[in-house]
């Protein structure tokens, strides 16, 4: 019942939905983006909130050892270099940077909850669901794409935000 009750306030305090609040959008990251656009999170700017799902720093770091493909595992590393900068950055910005565990129980019962996909795009579904600020989940995945579509939550490529930026 206590798990039942969490769900249905997003576990979102007052103090922190007030927080949430000063950002125009809560961003969500995934691993493939991250591996194609390992500095994606320079192009973020500071009234944007960053959530990186735990799920993609455990891909992460499975991909940071690849003894198979050292040009990957190179990438990987420099993008978990990256997400560290943001953590470093995270005290002079309130709710601006977070890790995020997987909220399986806001996925579509259509969707396999422990897809790493659906831990991602549950992320995403708890900021849709529980708070007022835009969400953006951006990735490469193309499958991801058209999940986060299925549940009315805006997408985009690594590429297609940095060049949005850039402009």
């Amino acid at each position: 019942l206590k798990e039942l009750e969490s769900v249905k306030t997003g576990d979102f305090t007052d103090e922190e939905l007030e927080q949430l609040c000063q950002y125009q959008q809560v961003i969500v990251v995934d691993t493939c983006t991250m591996l194609h656009k390992e500095d994606l999170l320079e192009y973020i700017t500071f009234d944007e909130a960053i959530r990186v799902p735990q799920i993609v720093i455990e891909e992460l770091d499975k991909h940071k050892s690849n003894r198979y493909n050292p040009e990957l595992a190179k990438i990987a590393q420099k993008a978990i270099k990256n997400i560290r900068r943001e953590v470093a950055l995270s005290d002079e910005y309130p709710m601006r940077f977070d890790y995020e565990k997987s909220h399986p129980v806001l996925v579509s019962d259509d969707f396999d909850a422990e897809s790493n996909d659906c831990k991602i795009l549950s992320v995403a579904q708890r900021y849709k669901e529980y708070t007022d600020v835009k969400v953006l989940v951006v990735t490469d995945d193309l499958n991801l794409q058209e999940r986060a579509k299925s549940e009315d939550i805006n997408t985009c490529t690594g590429t297609e935000f940095i060049e949005g930026r850039t402009v």
